[in-house]
């Protein structure tokens, strides 16, 4: 078990800056051994168990990632002072990076210098991995980072935004040159150079007057090596790669490993700097003895491309001349990997018996059926007689077992109408069969089986004799309008120079000669005048509709008025999500009303229809609106009341004369005119408005009350007016009681004489008279027998006298009600046209709430619509429209000879009110005189206003109409 301590240390850089750093301490923390960047090299074999304990000398947690390894994450963290063991088993060799997680802050962690190298290697010594072509000499281990100071030397890494990580320091295993270590080698060694970059950025590593060969990336090796002179590794990225040193290098001499971008500086210092260091050549020891191995060269094969039908030789030379002359005794090869199991080479004069010999492979049709089609390689290498191998060297040759391959295929256009012809290329490659000239091809359309070589219609090669050709053809038009809609596979293949056929590749051609369908056609506004868009800010008129097509995607909409024209010479619609791209689209077209102010007035008919991308036009859809400048006419304006009479609001009635459009809008208004629609809104039901007016705001006066009206095209009708008489009420009600009497007793405190048609008050201290009906004109057989007060000067009354000749009226009835405003007489309610004839139907108590006439009568006569029996106890009520009883004298426990000849309706459950009786018992039960008024509340009957206590004990003085304020 190895054990690393995360502890924070310092760096002093080449120019003598001094950077904070945090890395990995060999052993515990308790040992006070320095932070390292990099960390110490882990170094295992390929299936050893490592078991790392790391522990954490920081002040926040971390934790520690092995890139590559079956592990799992540590998402936990290791929390400061907290040591903690990880085991895994390392499984394929190669190059890794171990670095501080960053599921637990390893982002600014790792910058800070936590990382280092995970080394694996083979079972195989001498090895990088497990193919030959890894073998070396020597192997160096150079670990990319990057310094920034603002980050490491502003105090809480964590708080650094890596957006603006800027290095100005760049190291090769911690240093920066001219501080770098240089890398021993002797001539001619193979040098494995483990590029492991555990910095923020990319970097790009130069040998210069050396070529690398990349030999794995990421711990994976490759089969195919390349030489590179330059390579961008990633960040996180490890790259191996083998550095052949010359033979010819002289000692002391120097290849220089760098980075190619040429950072070569550090910070602002003056001269080179950066990931910078040397290969620097030997001295080789003293040896005696031959030790090297013969050399291949001038390996080639033959013949190639083959069929595979011949056998295909492999010569070459094998020599050990210069390399201590020694006898080659034996050679082997290896097809395409040194992996795979090598075989013997044999000597082309049939002995190994000299210093150069040329040796062979020969590979039978039987072995050559065993390979794939494509270019192979065999690796060669020779022995001496003193056991000594030389280097590998490699050979290529091609099979050519089968036909190109077919691939790239496109049609041009796709779909199509049929109209036009159809572009088919495709490009044919016999690079994987053997690299032999592609020399004919053909395609078919629906095949079915396996049709005889040479049968279908052949296309262009371009260019003729090469491996890798474009094959190009015209479909004929006429062949496509021969296709069903719908599908149809296409299929094309190729043969190259040797007969040799591939399979077919397809692609299908979709032929579509049907236009796409229009529906839901709607017009927006259906009804104008010209000047009436489908809103405010849209003057237009807005056509829209639905498009569909089974096969290709739509690409336009248009539309025409009236009469149908060319294919796209309409006007264009827009789609709603943009753009015209899928099989179902939906649009619209706005046709401004300049447009439609030009039309004549009635029925016009609005055509649409769409194309599809192949260009087929679709079926016409169309939907009719009219235009119609023709402006209604108002007429019929009715005001009730008029006069008010103190009313809060009036109720205005108008009727409209149009033209067979209906009515959209209506206002009135009352003096200036605010100008068309600015109105005060009226309701419109068919061909009658109305509204109600308020007037209680307005002053007593005759005002001019205008209406007018917009039918369904916009046209607005001239304004028609009519005249308001706005009468306002009187004085404020107060006291605690409005009464008259059934004689002309006296009245305490008011002066004579006295007359039952008069009305006092009641202050709840002393009486007045606010009504004298001498002083109005009323006659002497007057008498009030219902009071409801408005105002002081304003009320509605009833009388008793059969007929009563009232100023301004005439003769008033017993079962009417009227209304006294400030000195003028109107009728409120007309019994006799509401069919109150008779002498039991004769009212007398009134009470007006909301414009609800509530009342009793003297008699038990019936009421309409009421079912009965009928009592002059009960209380009705008027709408304006209907009777109906709203208090049954029987259920509310009242005698016989109980009859209300005085009513104040407050709400439903409460009321005043006298009776006629000269005693009448009350439900409590209390007794109450003619002079009295009680007060009903749910269900509960007290005296409001004892009229004995206040003076009143004769005949003449009994309350008959009584008003609470």
């Amino acid at each position: 078990m190895s054990t690393l301590c995360a502890r924070p240390g310092s760096m002093t850089m080449p120019n003598g800056e001094q950077v904070t750093i945090w890395g990995y301490a060999p052993g515990a923390c308790a040992l006070n051994n320095p932070a390292q960047v990099p960390g110490p090299t882990i170094v295992a074999n390929q299936g050893d168990t490592v078991s790392l304990t790391v522990e954490n000398g920081l002040a926040e947690i971390t934790s520690v990632l092995f890139a590559g390894q079956a592990m799992r994450p540590d998402l936990v963290g290791i929390a400061p002072g907290v040591a903690r063991t990880f085991n895994f088993t390392v499984g394929e060799a190669g190059t890794y990076l171990y670095e501080a997680s960053a599921f637990v802050g390893g982002a600014h962690q790792v910058p800070m210098g936590l990382y280092g190298a995970l080394i694996v290697h083979p079972a195989a010594a001498g090895q990088a991995y497990a193919s030959l072509t890894t073998e070396f000499d020597s192997e160096k281990v150079l670990v990319l980072s990057e310094i920034d100071p603002a980050l490491n030397n502003g105090g809480n890494p964590a708080n650094f935004d890596l957006r603006n990580f800027k290095p100005t320091y760049r190291l090769i295993n911690g240093r920066a040159f001219p501080d770098t270590d240089e890398i021993p080698a002797l001539p001619g060694e193979r040098v494995l150079l483990r590029y492991v970059n555990a910095g923020l950025e990319y970097h790009s590593m130069a040998a210069l007057g050396l070529r690398q060969e990349i030999i794995a990336v990421d711990g994976n090796a490759r089969s195919n090596t390349y030489a590179i002179v330059a390579e961008s590794f990633a960040p996180g990225q490890t790259v191996d790669v083998i550095a052949q040193v010359p033979a010819t290098a002289q000692p002391q001499g120097r290849f220089a490993i760098y980075e190619g971008d040429m950072h070569l500086h550090n910070s602002s210092a003056a001269g080179y700097g950066g990931m910078l260091t040397f290969i620097s050549i030997s001295t080789p020891p003293s040896v005696s003895g031959d030790i090297v191995g013969p050399i291949i060269s001038g390996a080639g094969a033959t013949p190639s491309p083959s069929d595979g039908s011949v056998n295909v030789t492999i010569s070459a030379t094998a020599s050990d001349v210069g390399n201590g002359d020694a006898v080659v005794q034996q050679g082997e090869y290896y097809i395409d990997s040194t992996a795979n199991t090598s075989q013997p080479l044999s000597a082309a004069d049939g002995s190994f018996d000299s210093a150069a010999e040329t040796v062979q492979v020969i590979l039978s049709p039987a072995q050559l059926d065993a390979l794939s089609g494509g270019t192979h390689t065999v690796y060669l290498r020779a022995q001496d007689a003193l056991g000594n191998w030389g280097p590998i060297n490699s050979v290529t040759f091609r099979l050519d077992k089968g036909g190109p391959t077919t691939r790239n295929l496109t049609l041009t256009p796709n779909p199509s109408n049929a109209a036009a012809d159809v572009a088919l290329s495709a490009t044919a490659d016999d690079t994987a069969a053997g690299s032999a000239s592609v020399t004919q091809a053909e395609y078919f359309i629906d095949i079915t089986g396996n049709p005889a070589v040479g049968s279908g219609t052949s296309l262009t090669i371009e260019p003729m004799g090469a491996p890798i050709v474009s094959l190009d053809v015209m479909i004929p038009a006429a062949t496509l309008a021969t296709l069903s809609d719908g599908e149809h596979v296409v299929s094309v293949r190729s043969g190259d120079a040797q007969g040799n056929w591939g399979d077919f590749a397809t692609i299908t051609l979709t032929i579509d000669k049907s236009g796409p369908t229009t529906s839901n056609v709607t017009v927006n506004p259906a009804l104008t005048n010209g000047a009436q868009g489908v809103n405010s800010s849209t003057p237009a008129v807005r056509l829209a509709a639905t498009f569909a097509d089974n096969m290709s995607n739509l690409e336009r909409a248009e539309g025409f008025i009236d009469n149908i024209g060319a294919d796209g010479t309409g006007f264009l619609f827009v789609a709603n999500d943009g753009r015209f791209d899928s099989l179902g689209e939906s649009g619209y077209a706005d046709i401004p009303l300049t447009t439609i102010s030009q039309l004549s007035d009635g029925v016009h008919t609005l055509y649409v229809h769409a194309r599809d991308a192949v260009g087929n036009w679709g079926n016409t859809g169309s939907v009719t609106f009219t235009v119609d400048r023709t402006a209604p006419i108002v007429a019929g304006i009715t005001i009730n009341p008029n006069p008010t009479n103190g009313a809060l609001v009036a109720a205005v009635t108008a009727s409209v004369l149009g033209n067979g459009n209906d009515i959209a809008q209506a206002e009135w208004f009352i003096g200036a005119d605010p100008g068309v629609g600015n109105g005060t809104p009226m309701n419109v039901n068919a061909g009658t408005l109305t509204a109600d007016v308020p007037v209680n705001g307005l002053a007593s006066d005759v005002y001019p009350l205008w209406v007018r009206a917009r039918d369904a095209a916009g046209n607005w009708s001239n304004a028609a007016a009519t005249t308001l008489e706005v009468t306002q009420p009187g004085p404020a009600l107060t006291g605690a009681l409005y009464f008259s009497t059934q004689g002309n007793g006296a009245v305490s405190q008011v002066p004579g004489p006295y007359d039952n048609a008069d009305i006092y008050n009641w202050s709840g201290a002393v009486f007045s008279r606010i009504f004298n009906a001498n002083l109005e004109g009323l006659p002497g057989n007057a008498n009030i027998d219902g009071l409801s007060m408005v105002s002081g000067n304003q009320f509605y009354i009833s009388f008793a006298a059969a007929d009563t000749n009232v100023p301004g009226l005439g003769l008033v009835q017993d079962e009417d009600v009227v209304y006294y405003n400030q000195g003028t007489w109107s009728v409120f309610f007309d019994g006799t046209a509401q069919g109150l004839t008779g002498n039991g139907q004769n009212i007398d108590a009134v009470s007006v709430v909301g414009g609800v006439l509530y009342f009793s009568t003297q008699g038990n006569g019936p009421i309409p619509g009421v079912v009965g029996p009928f009592d002059d106890a009960d209380i009705y009520a008027w709408n304006g429209s209907i009777f109906e009883r709203v208090l049954d004298a029987s259920e509310g426990g009242l005698p016989n000879n109980a009859d209300i000849d005085g009513l104040d309706i407050i709400d439903a459950n409460t009321f005043y009110a006298s009776f006629s009786a000269a005693n009448t018992t009350l439900p409590g039960p209390i007794t109450v005189q003619d002079e009295d008024v009680i007060e009903f509340v749910g269900n509960n009957w007290t005296v409001y206003f004892d009229g004995t206590a206040e003076g009143f004990t004769a005949n003449n003085q009994d309350v008959s109409a009584v008003d609470v304020p």
